[in-house]
């Protein structure tokens, strides 16, 4: 039992810190009121680059050119997560549906959520590059998010 106190007791700090985190985020997140789609938030991103102190105008240019690469590849992703749950909806209302189809369509829908996943997070460690942090600063931060939501260390 006397071993098994430390553990119980690092637990339990790593369980308040992170839910002090995640009240800390809610409320950034509740504040966000002004971004409510794609396009807001793409227009919110070039004023926020815009007036970046700090940041050459080759930086603003990069990261502009950037956004907007960001911004066309998640509007295609959407087009085409709309258009699968489309599909799905009429396969799974029909009255003799395709189940292998709807797996299918299930299965891409999927690839694409993964997708736009992978287009965020490698954005933001585009976004780093380019205003000159580091790899290590990037490194701490996906152990830290590893940690966070997967316990992984």
């Amino acid at each position: 039992m006397k071993k098994l106190a430390p553990l119980l007791l690092v637990a339990a700090l790593q369980a308040c810190a992170s839910s002090a985190q995640n009240k800390q985020l809610d409320a950034k997140v509740a504040a966000e009121t002004d971004v409510t789609s794609g396009k807001t938030l793409n227009e919110k991103e070039s004023q926020i680059v815009k007036r970046t102190s700090g940041l050459s105008a080759e930086q603003k240019e990069k990261l502009d050119a950037l956004r907007q690469q960001v911004h066309d590849k998640l509007s295609a992703i959407a087009a085409e997560s709309v258009k699968l749950r489309s599909v799905l909806i009429k396969d799974v209302l029909t009255e003799k549906p395709n189940h292998k189809e709807i797996s299918a369509v299930k299965h891409r829908l999927a690839k694409l959520s993964d997708e736009r996943l992978d287009t965020i997070f490698d954005a933001a460690n585009q976004t780093n590059e380019l205003i000159g942090r580091n790899g290590m600063l990037r490194d701490a931060m996906d152990i830290q998010f590893l940690e966070d939501n997967f316990n992984a260390f």
